[in-house]
């Protein structure tokens, strides 16, 4: 499917913005990681210092390694003779004996006032919860080959039992102390545990010691969204000027031929007259020629300028409608006389309407209708009407022609720049006309509707509002 630049555009910054979420979301997990692992880094140096001096030649806290020294001692021959000659029952008693030994090890645990003590000793806060689990444990018969005692209900290795404390504290950045305590002498033992401790509040402690990081990251992501919106949004309004900075020049050229034509016939007039009759007939002809000659010097003039040209800075001034329309109609009717039966009336009991409007848009605007009314016309007698008809604040403005009107498809395009129907394509053109009639109708605040019958004629209906002037 194809797909326009504005969407593109939009399709890729879509796809830059998630991109740039994604990499700052990368960078926002990154340092919450690190921050998490580094949160109270010194209180759990003090606790594992404090922890570990306070089971010196002992095994996870004071009195453990008597306690599994009590149990697995006395079973130390017989768990030998099962391990060389019979691995199920080496297993099911070793699995036995590791129970036993947890029981007694949870049973008796001080690790609660302990703990306490530790934190106090430390001066540390009360906040701080702990967890202290049995990794594993093992034994060997002859000091060198260690043999692990596999817990009942559990088949794989590496599982911590919990012996004391909280239960969700066994994550790495809530380490304390990990070890591994053995003795190479035969008929011993390995114990393997771990001291987690954590502070309650811990992941509002690691977002307030990145919230600078956040906010930063926050910003930045606004102001490129922000800058982003206001380029597109000056990149598109550049985009517009320059359509319409073409439009108005393709519009132009395509209007060049108008006041040429009339002066070349008001010309031959001219001429003819002064040949054959008086002098009044020779006036209104000079003052036709005046008229578009100035008209066609604006022209270009304007193109030259064009530059300057802004649809937002059209200048207006108030005119008489009546007498803008007249004046229009005359020169019209020069250029078509010999095409189409031009007729211009209005309703006999109006008087003066004052309007608001730019001179050459609004010519060009007749131009146009009247000449479409012309070229897309097929039968021998062309016309073209234009009347109007009043309201209290609204004038209607009409321009009706008997030609060959427009089926639906040209119907719902009229107005396309650069459009045309099937039935236009053999006609001189370039599909700017009505696009043109639209855009300065739309410049103005007119309300523009259309009427139209295949083989019928088109009928334009302009509402301009009426300035009244005190």
């Amino acid at each position: 499917m194809h797909l326009n630049t504005e969407r593109l555009y939009k399709l890729i910054a879509i796809i830059s913005f998630v991109v740039l979420m994604l990499l700052q979301y990368q960078l926002i997990s990154s340092t919450y990681e690190i921050k998490s692992k580094d949160l109270f880094k010194t209180e759990k140096s003090k606790l594992k210092a404090a922890y570990e001096k306070a089971i010196i030649n002992d095994k996870l806290y004071p009195g453990g390694q008597a306690i599994i020294d009590s149990i697995l001692r006395p079973q130390m021959r017989d768990l030998e003779k099962l391990y060389h000659s019979d691995g199920k029952q080496f297993k099911s008693k070793g699995s036995e004996i590791y129970d036993r030994i947890v029981a007694q090890l949870r049973r008796e645990s001080p690790m609660d006032s302990l703990f306490v003590h530790l934190l106090k000793k430390e001066g540390l806060e009360p906040k701080f919860k702990y967890s202290l689990v049995l990794w594993g444990l093992s034994v060997t018969f002859d000091g060198r080959t260690y043999i692990d005692l596999v817990p009942s209900k559990m088949s794989t290795e590496d599982i911590p039992v919990i012996i004391s404390g909280e239960t969700q504290f066994q994550k790495s950045d809530q380490l304390v102390s990990s070890l591994s305590i053995s003795s190479h002498q035969k008929y011993s033992n390995r114990v393997e545990f771990a001291l987690y401790a954590d502070k309650e509040g811990r992941m509002l402690a690691i977002i307030k010691d990145i919230l600078p990081l956040l906010l930063l990251s926050g910003c930045c992501l606004l102001a490129v969204v922000a800058i982003y919106f206001l380029t597109f949004n000056n990149w598109v309004k550049q985009k517009k000027m320059n359509e319409m900075t073409t439009d108005f020049l393709n519009n132009i050229t395509h209007e060049f031929n108008t006041p040429l034509a009339t002066i070349q016939v008001a010309s031959k007039n001219v001429r003819r007259d002064i040949a054959i009759t008086g002098k009044d007939t020779i006036h209104i002809n000079l003052d036709i020629i005046d008229r578009q000659t100035g008209r066609l010097d604006k022209l270009i003039n304007q193109a030259i300028n064009v530059s300057k040209f802004s649809p937002y800075h059209v200048e207006k001034d108030v005119y008489n409608l009546h007498e803008l329309l007249e004046e229009i109609a005359t020169d019209l009717q020069i250029k078509y006389g010999t095409e189409a039966k031009m007729a211009y009336h209005r309703e006999s009991d109006e008087g003066p309407v004052n309007f608001l409007t730019n001179r050459f848009m609004f010519t060009t605007l007749m131009n146009n209708l009247v000449e479409n009314g012309v070229k897309y016309n097929s039968v021998q007698d062309k016309e073209i009407s234009i009347w109007t008809t009043r309201e209290e604040h609204i004038i209607t403005l009409h321009v009706k022609d008997n030609g060959d009107g427009m089926d639906r498809e040209t119907y719902t395009h009229m107005f396309t720049k650069f459009y045309r129907g099937r039935q236009e394509q053999p006609k001189n053109g370039v599909g700017l006309g009505l696009y043109y009639v639209q855009q300065s109708a739309a410049e103005h605040g007119w309300r523009i509707e259309v009427e139209t019958t295949p083989k019928s004629g088109t009928e334009f209906i302009l509402y301009i509002p009426i300035v009244h002037i005190c």
